[in-house]
């Protein structure tokens, strides 16, 4: 094993190399169970703080816009800094951050707490995904890839209904409190396995934004923001969705639920096979099989085949596009990778952020039409995006 100098790959035993990569992949199911829990623990949380559900529900758009702006400063602030000793830092901060969030006397305190989380979220995308592919032969870059970002799937599959259960059973505290002991195993696991990695030379916030200014990137940039925003419009309120549109009555949502979770993982793992292969074709697929989707489950939602049919295609579609487009973000800038992740977390939780914000108003205003109306439009306008960039020269 040899030391990684300014992001170069390292020379890693391949099995050493896989653990590494699963830490990492911890390490995106403690974050996103963590980003989403309040959302299963509305009712509980705002009886606990003394707050409404409507300003628990701010705890998760909150945590959204600050992960989108501290990507950018961050990556710029920490761009020189050993990445494993980053690494052990972020899940550090992680470790108390959970703690205090277990502990937190009042609403305020809990908000403040979450904004910090938040930026060390946004420091871990920035980081991990980019590292993760300089550990292993290009050949299997979207494997690991997909690997980091499986840990979203199992968030949805696992973590969040386990912390609901927990939370239900035991009070929301404890839900939380769980959390801390993850966060050390995987500091553990970093500690003992991942070697000393520099940083890269110095980014700075002028070479990350100036990115845009390729004509590639730019249009990347913009098929990723409205096919985030598009999912999340409509993935934010997929209960409601399923009980007014697919009829599906309220004790069988975490039956669908369940099924869309056990679909995301299939659908991560699939992309992590394909995107090496075929980069262009598996956006397309992605995209287009979401956009197919929501006007599917808008035009036949009522009838219970097609809603289970749409649900689960909405699982493989949805939880391919965080593997595909960070494919295809690598590709656009191989010598800036964690400077155009930057970009990518800033357009992703943008588009969660929007899209939760947009859909609500429109949930509460036109109803469910409107939504998957609104959601469908910006999934078409990002297949169109992505066209377009699969077209365009360097």
């Amino acid at each position: 094993m040899t030391d990684v100098r300014h992001g170069a790959p390292a020379v890693v035993d391949p099995v050493r190399a896989w653990i590494i990569v699963a830490a990492l992949a911890v390490g995106s199911f403690l974050f996103v169970t963590v980003e989403t829990l309040p959302i299963g623990l509305l009712s509980d949380l705002a009886a606990g703080l003394a707050v409404s559900e409507g300003t628990v529900g701010q705890l998760v758009t909150v945590y959204a816009f600050c992960v989108m702006a501290a990507a950018v400063p961050l990556t710029v602030a920490f761009s020189r800094f050993p990445r494993r000793a980053l690494l052990i830092g972020v899940f550090a901060v992680f470790v108390a951050a959970t703690t205090a969030s277990a502990l937190a006397g009042n609403y305020v305190v809990l908000l403040v707490v979450r904004a910090v989380l938040a930026m060390a979220q946004a420091l871990f995308w920035s980081v991990a995904v980019s590292l993760a592919g300089t550990l292993v032969p290009d050949a299997r870059k979207g494997r690991a890839i997909a690997l980091v970002y499986a840990g979203i799937s199992f968030a949805q599959l696992l973590g969040v209904p386990g912390g609901v259960a927990l939370g239900h059973w035991l009070g929301w505290r404890w839900a939380m409190g769980v959390l801390p002991v993850a966060g050390l195993v995987v500091v553990a696991v970093l500690a003992a396995f991942l070697p000393p990695v520099q940083g890269h030379e110095p980014i700075r916030a002028r070479r990350v934004f100036a990115l845009l200014g390729r004509t590639r990137v730019r249009t990347a940039m913009i098929a990723i923001t409205a096919a985030f925003t598009g999912t999340y419009v409509a993935f934010t309120y997929i209960s409601p969705l399923l009980q007014r549109v697919g009829h599906v009555q309220p004790d069988m949502v975490s039956v669908f639920l369940l099924l869309f979770g056990l679909a995301g993982v299939g659908g991560n793992a699939l992309a992590g096979v394909l995107v090496d292969r075929r980069p262009y074709t598996t956006v397309f697929v992605a995209v287009g099989g979401m956009l197919t989707v929501v006007v599917a489950f808008a035009a036949l939602g009522g009838r219970t085949p097609v809603t289970v049919l749409t649900v689960v295609a909405w699982g493989l579609c949805g939880s391919a596009m965080p593997t595909v487009f960070t494919a295809w973000a690598l590709r656009l800038a191989p010598a800036d990778r964690e400077a155009i992740t930057a970009l990518l977390v800033i357009a992703v939780n943008f588009g969660l952020g929007a899209g939760a914000l947009v859909g609500g108003g429109l949930l509460n205003g036109a109803g469910t039409s409107g939504v998957t109306s609104a959601a469908a439009l910006l999934l078409a306008t990002a297949l169109a995006a992505a066209v377009l960039g699969s077209r365009q020269r360097p």
